[in-house]
C-alpha cells in the first residue's frame, strides 16, 4: 500500500506537466536542500525526485523505465521526453530543473492559447487547458515551475527570496537534518497533520531512499511526534510501516519527539 501511494503521488504530479524548461534568464532553479528549499513554507509537504541519478544508473533502470512508461505521453505531446528532467520538486504542481527547447515550449503554448507575462521579473504564461483547468508555466534558467496560477507564483517567490521555503521553517529543517548525509533518489515529506500518515500522532515524516547497491535501496525515515510517549509508541510500530519493503538490516531509535528508521529495501519494491 505505501509503495502504491508513492508511485500514485509522482505519477499524477508529473502527468499535470503541461511545459518545459531551461530559458529563462532572470533567475535560476537550484536546490540544495532536495528540492524542499523550492517549495512554499506553508505547503503540506513535498515530493522530490533525482530523474538524472535514476536514469543514468543500470542497476535503476527498471524503476527508470516503469516511471517512463507512464509519464511520457502527455510530456512527449508537447515535445518533452523525461530523459530532459533531472529533478522534480513538487506538491501540487511543481518545479523541473532540466534543459529542453524552450522555443518548442513557447510555440506550443500560444497553440494552447497561453499568455505571455511576467511575475517578478520571471517570464510567466498563463491560461485555461482543457485537461487541467486555469495553469501557470513559468520559464527560468535551468527549469519551469508549473501548476495553477496562485501556486506558480509562490514557487517564484520562493526562487526569488521572497517567501520562506518549506525548508526554512524551524520544524522542517529539524526534520530534514536528521536524515543521513546521503542524497537521495526520491524523498517524500508530510508535514500536515490533519493528512494521513503512516504513524498516528505524527506531526510530520520524511522518507528517503537512495542507491545502496545494485540490488538495494537505502531507506532513512524521520518522524516527529507529539510528545515523547507519542514517539515512543511509534517506535514500536517501525515494522508496520517497513514490513511491506521487504526492508532488511533494519535500524530504528529515538531522540525525544522523533524517531529514525535506517534500513535497505530492494530495488523490485519500485521496479515491478
Amino acid at each position: 500500500m505505501f509503495r502504491k501511494a508513492i508511485i500514485v503521488v509522482v505519477v499524477s504530479l508529473v502527468v499535470m506537466l503541461i511545459a518545459t524548461v531551461g530559458c529563462g534568464r532572470e533567475a535560476a532553479i537550484v536546490t540544495r536542500h532536495h528540492g524542499m528549499d523550492l517549495i512554499p513554507g506553508d505547503a503540506p509537504g513535498g515530493m522530490y525526485y533525482d530523474y538524472k541519478s535514476l536514469r543514468e544508473d543500470k542497476d535503476l533502470s527498471a524503476w527508470y523505465d516503469s516511471m517512463a512508461a507512464g509519464q511520457s505521453g502527455p510530456m512527449e505531446a508537447i515535445g518533452v521526453s523525461l530523459s530532459q528532467i533531472d529533478f522534480m520538486a513538487a506538491v501540487e504542481g511543481g518545479v523541473l530543473g532540466g534543459r529542453f527547447d524552450c522555443d518548442n515550449v513557447r510555440k506550443t503554448l500560444r497553440g494552447l492559447d497561453f499568455e505571455e507575462g511576467t511575475y517578478e521579473g520571471v517570464e510567466l504564461w498563463t491560461g485555461y487547458h482543457s485537461e487541467f483547468g486555469d495553469s501557470a508555466i513559468a520559464i527560468l534558467e535551468g527549469g519551469l515551475i508549473y501548476g495553477e496560477p496562485d501556486a506558480v507564483k509562490a514557487h517564484v517567490r520562493v526562487i526569488n527570496g521572497t517567501e520562506v521555503s518549506l525548508y526554512q521553517t524551524e520544524d522542517i529543517e529539524q526534520l530534514m537534518n536528521r536524515l543521513p548525509g546521503w542524497s537521495p533518489i526520491l524523498l517524500w515529506l508530510e508535514c500536515d497533520p490533519s493528512r494521513e500518515m503512516p504513524f498516528s500522532d505524527a506531526l510530520a515524516i520524511v522518507i528517503a531512499f537512495g542507491k545502496a547497491d545494485k540490488d538495494n535501496l537505502k531507506l532513512a525515515v524521520v518522524v516527529r511526534f507529539e510528545s515523547e510517549s507519542a514517539a515512543i509508541e511509534g517506535l514500536g510500530g517501525v515494522d508496520t510501516l517497513i514490513e511491506p519493503m521487504g526492508a532488511m538490516e533494519v535500524e530504528a531509535s529515538r531522540s525525544g519527539t522523533f524517531v529514525n528508521i535506517e534500513a535497505k529495501v530492494p530495488i523490485q519494491f519500485f521496479s515491478q
